[in-house]
């Protein structure tokens, strides 16, 4: 709602090369890379030099503003059409990572992934665990559609002792 990333539940994080993921973008909070309009929330990868990246995108935390045990979580998504270095993604972490020690073991709930090299395939994972337990679901689109071509209904219920994926309404 309204015609700008709303500060009491969204910030941005800024910083570049992925994390440990070897992404090519570089994160920003500036409104070419994430904005709202028309009640939608637009994050956008653009394709320039910036802080010796060959391509701007954004990232948006809610770390410190929302926090809950179990629930519903979706989102209508369009992805952009990806190349090789961008690694779109929609996913949760826990609010004190060390409470349980730091990724893999404090676990992450990830409701898509898509690689840039794969844009027709989507994943969903359960991550955990000293070893990098992990459980995963895909869906691949097919007769050379993409995720970028139109929305696509990303879901996660979290119930005790359970998490159902799904993408658009299809369980992962």
């Amino acid at each position: 709602e309204g015609d700008s990333l709303n500060a009491a539940y969204w910030t941005p994080e800024q910083g570049g090369h992925g994390w440990g993921n070897n992404e090519l973008q570089y994160y920003t909070g500036r409104k070419d890379n994430v904005d709202v309009r028309d009640g939608k929330l637009i994050m956008r990868a653009v394709k320039e030099d910036y802080n010796g990246a060959p391509v701007t995108s954004a990232r948006l935390i809610t770390l410190g503003k929302v926090e809950f045990l179990y629930g519903y979580v979706v989102a209508s998504i369009k992805l952009p059409k990806t190349a090789d270095g961008l690694w779109p993604a929609f996913w949760m972490m826990p609010t004190n990572e060390q409470f349980y020690g730091t990724w893999p073991k404090c676990g992450e709930i990830d409701i898509m992934e898509v690689l840039g090299h794969e844009p027709e395939k989507a994943y969903q994972t359960l991550h955990w665990g000293d070893t990098h337990g992990e459980k995963q679901g895909t869906m691949v689109l097919e007769d050379g559609e993409t995720f970028a071509d139109d929305y696509h209904i990303f879901a996660v219920e979290w119930l005790p002792g359970e998490i159902i994926y799904t993408i658009d309404g299809i369980e992962t």
